[in-house]
């Protein structure tokens, strides 16, 4: 039998939102317990992300900032072109404030000072190509992860096709069939995107990483376009058929694991509910009792005229007008709860 070599593996995320590292969370154990050395770079070290193996070959550096989770307010959002192009300056402004923060955290300055080797790196491909800077210090093969779908700005370092006239922007809520009109908002909207990210949005990284890496630094489109694939959280179940390269690879449902046991109360709330539950749930960044008070108040009628019983992740108090078929949690299983 041949003998599996053990690489060393640098993973490098960093993004707070904890809904993007739940995706990359089972891959990084998985690779621990197959004996690869990791060092990964995140937000959500092992003693805040629910990892209860004691791994030994996984070794943090803590990016130290506050992590995100109910930090989006409904009341704030719509759905025009106008919110998108608002989207896509906060993603940016994130980015750079990210990266440059990130940059300065001792450890990873410790690693950039570092003569550290390495055999594989992992980054996240989101709004920021900052971390592309360790893949030209260390000279290693990478691939790219993603929580979503692919970000308009990252089709074309692998030369996937992305016709806007059926792949709606990641940004937008067109569907895949649109009218001529949402084609052509779709369309320049597309334009818009990819030049306002590489005019305004990596130029400015660029800056910054030429003076963490040195100046001898490529620019960062040009590492990015080695890239030797990307892992992507979708599937065309749910998305729709797309064109992919062989090296762009939907891994949706990677997160599933075994079932867990269902706390006493949300158990018995189920086995009385003959006729089935709905789950209600717009996952951890959304903070659901910032809903304006109208549109509350019609998913209550909504939810009260429903011959079901329906469990909602709701972080507010219990409201006075709450249906009696309707069980709120700050926080529920909700893997474990969907397959019950």
């Amino acid at each position: 039998m041949v003998k599996k070599k053990k690489l060393r593996i640098l993973a490098v995320f960093h993004h707070p939102g904890k809904s993007h590292f739940q995706v990359f969370k089972p891959l990084l154990e998985k690779l621990a317990l197959r004996g690869h050395e990791l060092t990964v770079v995140s937000h959500f070290p092992k003693n805040m992300n629910n990892t209860n193996i004691p791994f030994e070959n996984y070794k943090d550096i803590d990016l130290l900032g506050p992590t995100w989770t109910e930090v989006i307010d409904l009341s704030e959002i719509d759905y025009s072109i106008f919110r998108a192009v608002n989207d896509a300056i906060v993603l940016r402004h994130w980015a750079l404030r990210h990266c440059q923060k990130a940059l300065n955290v001792p450890g990873v300055q410790q690693l950039i000072q570092s003569d550290s080797k390495f055999d594989l790196i992992i980054t996240e491909l989101f709004n920021s190509d900052c971390f592309l800077g360790f893949v030209h210090k260390f000279q290693a093969p990478f691939v790219a992860l993603t929580s979503h779908e692919i970000v308009p700005w990252a089709n074309e370092r692998f030369g996937n096709p992305d016709n806007p006239s059926y792949i709606p922007n990641t940004l937008m809520t067109y569907k895949s069939k649109m009218t001529f009109i949402e084609r052509t908002v779709n369309t320049f909207f597309l334009w818009f995107l990819k030049n306002y990210y590489h005019l305004f949005w990596q130029n400015d990284i660029d800056k910054i990483v030429k003076e963490t890496f040195g100046h001898d630094t490529p620019h960062l489109l040009e590492i990015a376009k080695k890239t030797s694939a990307m892992l992507i959280n979708s599937h065309y179940s749910l998305f729709g058929a797309r064109p992919y390269n062989p090296n762009i690879i939907e891994i949706g449902g990677i997160h599933i694991r075994k079932v867990k046991a269902l706390p006493g109360d949300l158990k018995k709330f189920l086995d009385n509910a003959s006729e089935g539950v709905i789950v209600f749930s717009w996952g951890s960044m959304i903070k659901s009792s910032t809903l304006p008070e109208k549109k509350l108040k019609a998913l209550f009628k909504v939810f009260s005229e429903i011959p079901r019983k329906v469990v909602w992740k709701w972080e507010g108090n219990e409201h006075p007008e709450l249906p009696k078929n309707v069980m709120i949690k700050k926080w529920i299983p909700q893997f474990d709860l969907l397959s019950e």
